[in-house]
């Protein structure tokens, strides 16, 4: 998707509530996607949505077990 097009569907995705439908059309462009997750996540903390609005700035989570089983670590990363 080009950008000239992701502008538009950024503009008309606020104008109409969209978010969920755009973050899965843009599941195969991680930087549109981030975007779309955080323009969405500032909606929510509008609608006073905390829970869920800081569940849209978590960036990624990575959990590490060892070979037994038991937890060896976790990473979690944040955008804002």
């Amino acid at each position: 998707m080009g950008e000239e097009i992701f502008d538009e569907m950024y503009e008309y995705t606020v104008k109409h509530e969209l978010y969920k439908e755009v973050l899965a059309l843009c599941r195969y462009n991680e930087q549109h996607q981030k975007e779309i997750l955080r323009l969405y996540s500032r909606y929510l903390e509008s609608k006073a949505n905390y829970k869920e609005a800081a569940l849209g700035k978590l960036a990624s989570l990575e959990v590490e077990f060892k070979s037994d089983g038991r937890l060896l670590s976790i990473r979690i990363s944040w955008f804002f």
